[in-house]
């Protein structure tokens, strides 16, 4: 109940104005009116994005986990994570945090976690967008009040 509560909430701002957040039978949350919305929860803040077109979001609270957990976790993604770390300069846990919330964003966008997924060259300190056929994946990596580790963003789209 509590993070329908904050769902609704979150959905509120994104529009402006209160709205009517309904759930799937597969726990999707849908607004009226043919916008997509994604909502994810992590690090105690509530993440929601809204678009006419395919959208996916996620946050997630860095972790440190082992080199064979995150094989794990990513799969077949392991090895992006390794270069996102080389070409950003940032820590492993980082890196493949980002892989992970890309991933996430992928399934609530109704695509699979196993599509392939490249890296977009990196531009922008604090940034990273992966890609996958016609969606964008940007994710970023920040501190926030009151949370110890690190958190990323991440939202999908389609197009550029």
């Amino acid at each position: 109940a509590r993070r329908r509560a904050r769902t609704r909430s979150a959905a509120g701002q994104v529009f402006g104005r209160p709205v009517e957040v309904r759930y799937r039978p597969d726990g999707r949350p849908e607004v009226p009116g043919g916008q997509n919305l994604s909502v994810a929860h992590g690090a105690g803040l509530t993440l929601c994005v809204s678009s006419a077109e395919t959208v996916g979001c996620d946050v997630e609270p860095v972790t440190g986990r082992s080199a064979q957990t995150w094989t794990g976790l990513l799969g077949r993604h392991t090895d992006l994570a390794r270069l996102l770390a080389a070409e950003a300069g940032e820590e492993i846990d980082v890196a493949a945090t980002r892989v992970w919330t890309a991933l996430e964003c992928l399934q609530k966008a109704g695509r699979r976690s196993g599509d392939p997924l490249v890296l977009h060259p990196v531009t922008r300190s604090g940034w990273s967008v992966l890609v996958s056929g016609d969606v964008r994946v940007a994710t970023f990596a920040t501190t926030v009040r009151d949370v110890t580790e690190p958190v990323v963003f991440a939202v999908l789209t389609e197009g550029r």
